[in-house]
């Protein structure tokens, strides 16, 4: 029952400075939108405070799995929307129980690189430590180890750094994705900022509409055409 790292003196984390509120009130913003590039990570935290704070494997476990599903499809959603896709033709895509088999098709089509469920990699690894394990703990009652958590959630973290190199990889075929999810900051880190970024940011970027308003009517549209079709 106390085998956990739920500590009294946890560290605490640096103050906020001013000069970053900003900041914060844009992420609170995109929360409050529903955007799943900010909800995922907010899954992700709760999975970090329910093994650390809790000590509640199981909770741990579903949560990373809940918020690797909502990055896997917030991204999809969003590569799709740049794509031109019309939302109801691909409602079918993003139906219940079928991540799986979004994650071996879809993003291998749209973004390359090894996405097979099986073998090495980090998305076969977030399959069978997190993804799968989930479905025990939810659908067979298992309790998982401190281990297991910690190996979940390292696993969905993992697979967030691939995403996004994959898209940073993909950058001139989707530069509004790759811009507004890894950003320039995160282009950089991975020394993908090019003239063709720099050029798109300074003579395309400034003139479209909201990125952000866009995809999220377009999301919408799709969701509501596959509930409909339910």
């Amino acid at each position: 029952m106390l085998d956990h790292a739920n500590i009294s003196d946890f560290p605490a984390g640096d103050e906020l400075e001013a000069e970053h509120a900003g900041r914060i009130e844009y992420c609170m913003n995109m929360l409050d939108q529903g955007n799943p590039f900010f909800l995922w990570k907010e899954r992700f935290v709760e999975a970090r405070t329910a093994l650390y704070r809790d000590g509640k494997y199981g909770a741990a476990v579903t949560l990373s799995n809940t918020a690797s599903e909502v990055l896997l499809d917030g991204l999809l959603s969003l590569l799709y929307w740049e794509s031109g896709k019309n939302p109801e033709e691909v409602a079918d895509v993003f139906a219940e129980g079928r991540l799986a088999r979004r994650v071996k098709s879809n993003f291998s089509e749209l973004l390359g690189g090894n996405w097979a469920l099986d073998g090495a990699g980090p998305v076969a690894n977030w399959f069978h430590t997190c993804y799968r394990l989930r479905h025990r703990v939810v659908h067979g009652g298992y309790s998982p180890t401190r281990l297991e958590a910690q190996t979940a959630i390292d696993a969905t973290f993992s697979l967030s750094i691939y995403s996004c190199d994959r898209l940073a990889a993909k950058k001139k075929k989707f530069p509004r994705a790759a811009l507004m999810v890894i950003a320039e900051e995160g282009l950089r880190k991975r020394g993908k900022w090019c003239h063709f970024m720099r050029d798109f940011v300074r003579d395309v970027a400034p003139v479209e509409p909201s990125w952000q308003d866009a995809s999220h009517a377009w999301r919408s549209e799709m969701y509501d055409a596959l509930l409909s079709g339910d």
